[in-house]
């Protein structure tokens, strides 16, 4: 982290003329705090791309604040307050930065999918045996909220209406093996990275819902971009995450999905049992999964929010 800092560093005090600097938040909080020290220093006007938000969304998970994490806030708290736009994912994400004290100059531009859509027509369900295929795919991180998903799959054993599969990897990929294992739950398959195309595929062929499961939390420092393939590929989603958050009013005004609770591992048993016992909506819920995804992840939309953003930056400059 602190080599490629140092590259860019020299990379900016090299260029003659800059108009506007941009900084995401990968690696966390130092890359945009130096960037933004380089804008004051070459006259530039400043982004802030808060992709998720640091150290909030660690904290989420642990509960408490180490003094690392307070010094990191102060840091990216102070990088916020210097920023001449701040451009977060969400409104979720939008209030956690108002909470920090930046009232002005914020701009809600999620991110857009960059994987090509293909065929705009998705093949019929596949299903020949009576079950409900549900998929996890995506980062099985500490974020993810995986053990309590894994306790509502333990609820909903030896029930044959329903599969579940895991594509990905992360830090909590042994310990969802041990706990398959060791439940025996035969119905659930664990599997490494699938390339993008192929995962496409799977997902239009093979199952039938998504999955989304976040800590409680994380919701309000990021934003599950997983739910973009989901959708294009026309899965309904079932949401393990708080029900006051943008994410869920959007998809349940959409109709392209559930919610359940991420607390309670028998509520999100309870959704699965309500998704198989309401099978025939599956097929409507496929299209509007497509239209929310169009709607709401579209490229051209998203580009054309952050032409304006720097067409204004430009005009500001001029004046």
């Amino acid at each position: 982290m602190i080599i490629f800092i140092l590259h860019v560093v020299a990379a900016l005090l090299r260029m003659k003329r800059l108009d506007v600097i941009m900084a995401a938040t990968n690696p966390p909080v130092l890359i945009a705090s130096t960037a933004s020290l380089l804008a004051k220093i070459k006259r530039a006007r400043f982004v802030y791309h808060l992709q998720d938000i640091h150290p909030e969304v660690s904290v989420a998970t642990t509960g408490k604040a180490s003094i690392a994490d307070r010094v990191a806030n102060l840091v990216d708290t102070w990088t916020v307050r210097l920023a001449d736009r701040v451009v977060v994912l969400s409104d979720d994400m939008a209030k956690v930065v108002e909470e920090r004290g930046r009232r002005d100059a914020i701009m809600v531009i999620n991110n857009f999918d960059p994987w090509q859509l293909g065929s705009q027509l998705l093949p019929e369900p596949k299903r020949v045996d009576g079950t409900i295929r549900f998929v996890y795919a995506g980062n099985l991180g500490r974020f993810q909220n995986l053990e309590t998903l894994a306790r509502a799959i333990l609820e909903l054993r030896g029930d044959d209406r329903f599969a579940f599969d895991f594509i990905g990897d992360g830090a909590m990929r042994p310990w969802l093996q041990r706990f398959v294992t060791e439940n025996r739950l035969w119905s659930v398959g664990i599997h490494g990275y699938v390339e993008p195309r192929r995962l496409a595929g799977m997902m239009r062929e093979r199952f039938d819902v998504g999955v989304l499961s976040l800590h409680p939390g994380v919701i309000r420092c990021a934003y599950p971009s997983k739910i973009m393939s989901y959708l294009r590929n026309g899965l309904p989603v079932l949401a393990v995450v708080e029900s006051d958050s943008e994410l869920i009013d959007t998809l349940l005004h959409r109709k392209a999905g559930w919610t359940a609770d991420p607390l309670r591992p028998d509520a999100i048993a309870r959704a699965m049992i309500e998704i198989a016992e309401s099978d025939q909506i599956l097929v409507q819920m496929r299209d509007n999964a497509r239209q929310m995804y169009l709607d709401e992840f579209d490229q051209s939309h998203q580009l054309r929010r952050w032409g304006n953003l720097f067409e204004d930056l430009l005009v500001e400059n001029i004046r």
